[in-house]
């Protein structure tokens, strides 16, 4: 007969091993294993169904590996693959994988609060990502433990907002921001976060805002590589209607490599957002964020001049080819002046676009071509008004005697009332007139003096210019015209228009923001004359107010 203890034991002992069948029974296991070569960097995936004969609900994942990862990455497909392990460095096909949960250093074991679940198929296939660093000299083998709860109920979906900037080229010794943003459904509310980038990554940054807004509310940030968690709400955060999430990557390549985009952490960057949000509706389990890596490279205006009422063309250069087709957006500083499409259209495979702009009148503006997330800017001239003879007199006789002049290219009168000159040898700061008068159509105008040389004509401007015009015999000296006014002009400004004489410059730019090219410094009473709006030349004989400019 068997005591009342002992029937106990037994009945206690039938009921753990129950409890622990059907835990078995509720969780799909999986174990992933390679081996890996001493000082070795891995990014393989491996391709697996599991084994649920029917749909069922995930409500916990769990994660489990030794230290190494840079990261491990499940994903899912609704189309069945072969199962198999291949290499991983060219990236996926975001179309059709679609992220379940993203992890990076640290095992996981993450439990979904309220009778949240992620739906699973039938046999569910799934590609896990594993980047895998192997830093120590010795071979080794390794393994990741992966399991799936079942849940017995669902209130409502998990869906994911992955977000992936891949613009992360860099010349060695340069920084860079990416800003991102991504929108999410209406009503939804994050679970869980997590970033990515590698080790030139200084800070990274997820900001609720509605798009185009200057500033949000920040939810997730990090520092370095190291920094980054996989942060979970609680209580979960209620996105604010009609607002996205915007997330943020500031790099700094201290190396002395280009960088570019992709998996490899020596020569390669990321810039990544993985957020986990409920409900997720039919069609909203898996939301992809993505800009590709082709950006402005330059924009090429016409090497002339741009005259008002012509049709200019110009062409934006791209870092590669585009992937898939795109949007260039476009913006002028003055649309007075120059007047460009918003947007243009750009076809998959283009490396350069070219757009029709219209030119209005005279004036410098900057033109902002944004591919993705990054923008290239350029200056370009309008208009007519060049400087096109400078006289500096001689050495004794400088004072009062030097003049500049300023001619109209076009066939309309040019108010030069927001214009002004400006001189010196550092910048163009040392010595600054104001304009004001109105230039004729294709005529000239001369500013300077007072004194007059024998049969010179009139002023146009009586302008002392003090200090006086350099000489260009010991250091560059230059001129400038400026399309605004004289107390606008700062060390920054570009000027319309230039003139650098003398010696070797290395601080005065010209309207491209480069260094101005110099001409040779005039022998004693002979002036800078500008024969073609591309060249300047020595004039023995001096001829203010004869405008010859071609």
């Amino acid at each position: 007969m068997l005591s009342r203890g002992f029937v106990a034991v037994v009945l206690l002992s039938s009921a753990c091993q129950m409890d622990m069948e059907a835990e078995n029974t509720s969780t799909l296991s999986h174990t992933l294993s390679w081996h890996q070569m001493p000082n070795n960097e891995v990014d393989d995936c491996h391709e697996f169904k599991l084994d649920n004969p029917t749909p069922v609900e995930i409500d916990r994942i769990t994660v489990k590996f030794p230290p190494g990862s840079h990261h491990v990455h499940i994903y899912r497909s609704d189309t069945p693959d072969p199962d198999g392990v291949h290499d991983c460095w060219a990236g996926l096909d975001w179309n059709r994988w679609h992220l379940v949960l993203g992890v990076q250093t640290q095992a996981m074991d993450w439990k979904l609060p309220d009778q949240l679940t992620i739906p699973f198929d039938a046999h569910q296939q799934l590609l896990v990502q594993v980047h895998w660093l192997n830093t120590s000299s010795e071979e080794i083998d390794r393994n990741i433990d992966l399991s799936f709860h079942q849940a017995e109920v669902s209130r409502a979906h998990v869906g994911t907002v992955f977000g992936v900037n891949k613009q992360t080229a860099m010349e060695p010794h340069s920084s860079k921001v990416l800003k991102q943003w991504c929108p999410v459904p209406q009503g939804a509310s994050i679970l869980a976060m997590m970033g990515h980038y590698h080790g030139l990554g200084t800070k990274y940054v997820v900001d609720t805002r509605k798009q185009d807004e200057p500033t949000g509310t920040t939810i997730y940030n990090a520092l370095d590589e190291q920094t980054f968690q996989f942060k979970t709400y609680e209580p979960t955060f209620k996105v604010p209607e009609g607002n996205g999430l915007e997330f943020e990557c500031d790099f700094n390549n201290t190396r002395n490599i280009p960088i570019t985009w992709g998996a490899d952490t020596r020569l390669s960057e990321h810039c990544n957002m993985s957020a986990y949000y409920f409900p997720a509706l039919e069609g909203q389990l898996s939301l992809f964020c993505t800009v590709d890596a082709a950006e402005v490279a330059s924009i090429v205006a016409p090497k002339a001049r741009i005259a008002p009422g012509t049709s200019p063309v110009y062409t934006v250069n791209f870092s590669e080819a585009t992937v898939a087709a795109d949007t260039l957006y476009l913006v002028s500083s003055d649309p007075s002046a120059l007047v460009i499409p918003a947007s243009v259209p750009v076809p998959s495979g283009s490396k350069s676009i070219t757009f029709e702009a219209k030119a209005l009148k005279t004036a410098n503006v900057t033109i902002t071509a944004t591919l993705g997330t990054t923008s290239k800017s350029q200056v370009s001239a309008i208009g007519g008004v060049v400087l096109s003879e400078v006289f500096t007199a001689t050495v004794d006789s400088t004072d009062q005697r030097q003049w500049i002049e300023i001619s109209n290219l076009t066939d309309e009168a040019i108010d030069l009332s927001g214009y002004s000159l400006g001189a010196g040898q550092a910048d163009y700061l040392a010595t600054r007139v104001q304009l004001g008068f109105t230039l004729p159509a294709r005529g000239c105008a001369v500013v300077g003096g007072p004194l007059l040389r024998p049969g010179q004509p009139a002023y146009d401007q009586v302008a002392d210019l003090q200090p006086n015009l350099g000489l260009g015999t010991t250091a560059a000296s230059g001129v400038a015209l400026f399309d605004v006014k004289a107390d606008q002009v700062t060390a920054q400004t570009l000027p319309f228009d230039t003139l650098v004489y003398g010696t070797t410059n290395a601080a005065l730019r010209a309207p491209s923001g480069q260094l101005a090219p110099v001409v040779p410094a005039a022998v004693a009473g002979a002036s800078y004359k500008r024969s073609t709006e591309a060249r300047w030349q020595l004039q023995a004989v001096p001829s203010p107010r004869i405008c010859e400019v071609r």
